[in-house]
């Protein structure tokens, strides 16, 4: 194996190592929470282990607002669940290998769902803020990925399908859970863009020409690590607010997480109980 390669697959497997000697057990989900998702969720888990990302060898940490810097370990329903509450960016000068070891860490313990939640500005003119969007593809459009370099083949192959990594049976899943609790969802496609700066008109104009039906900065590296890692995927947006090429509003980091907050509840609520129907 490259040296480069396998010294990551030592950090990985010292950091999933020194978090199963924490008595983290082998989770069946893992849930990555986006900007101002997650109270509710984390309330409604029977907690038995807490951990800080400073204290796993082998992690960064992340500087993004309102991401809380913890891993929650515990149970929800008949899942046993990891909850990552501070997500990495490139943007804030991280690599792709370094955005998503704390994922490669828990899928390690053997991991094989995963589910995505982030706050994205709305692209279609039907959502309006707090609305929730299932996504069912993506565009890659921040130059930049985790598998670049040499590959760790214990993890996954060389060349991994994308083309089909959301899951359609779990989005069947949520699509029935979504009307049983009467919330009105959308799908969509999310284009993740590098950031942080917010889009401009022209590249707005740009996103909705490719399809896209959301933009924010996260998301894909972890979906593509996950597909690389032969995990099932579930990804959902918090719409924190809705760009139209000619009438661009002010974006308020504040007012996004309000938003998301808002949204965050009703995503909370249908994982809660996609959960209990995922294992019974």
């Amino acid at each position: 194996m490259n040296i480069k390669a396998e010294r990551e697959k030592q950090l990985i497997e010292r950091g999933a190592n020194w978090i199963d000697e924490q008595g983290a057990g082998d989770p069946d989900v893992v849930i990555i929470l986006g900007s101002g998702l997650g109270n509710q969720l984390v309330n409604e888990i029977e907690i038995d282990l807490e951990i800080d990302m400073k204290d796993i060898p082998g992690l960064v940490l992340p500087t993004a607002p309102s991401h809380k810097k913890k891993i929650f370990f515990g149970q929800l329903g008949n899942c046993r669940v990891a909850v990552i509450t501070g997500r990495l960016h490139y943007y804030e000068g991280y690599n792709g290998w370094e955005i998503v070891r704390p994922l490669r860490m828990i899928s390690w313990l053997g991991t094989k769902n995963i589910i995505i939640t982030n706050a994205a500005g709305g692209l279609n003119e039907d959502m309006k803020p707090g609305d929730i969007m299932v996504i069912e593809d993506h565009i890659n459009l921040q130059g930049r990925n985790p598998l670049i370099g040499p590959n760790i083949e214990l993890l996954g192959k060389r060349f991994p399908m994308i083309a089909h990594a959301y899951n359609p049976n779990y989005i069947q899943m949520v699509d029935k859970i979504s009307k049983q609790l009467n919330i009105n969802i959308h799908y969509g496609v999310y284009a993740s863009v590098l950031g942080p700066s917010f889009e401009t008109g022209a590249e707005t104009k740009m996103l909705k020409l490719l399809g896209a039906d959301a933009v924010g900065m996260s998301t894909v590296s972890e979906v593509i690590a996950s597909a690389h890692l032969g995990m099932n995927i579930l990804g959902f947006s918090v719409i924190t607010n809705v760009n139209i090429p000619h009438v661009m509003s002010i974006v308020d980091e504040k007012e996004v997480i309000k938003v998301a907050k808002k949204g965050g509840r009703l995503i909370e609520g249908i994982i809660i109980n996609f959960l209990r129907e995922l294992i019974k």
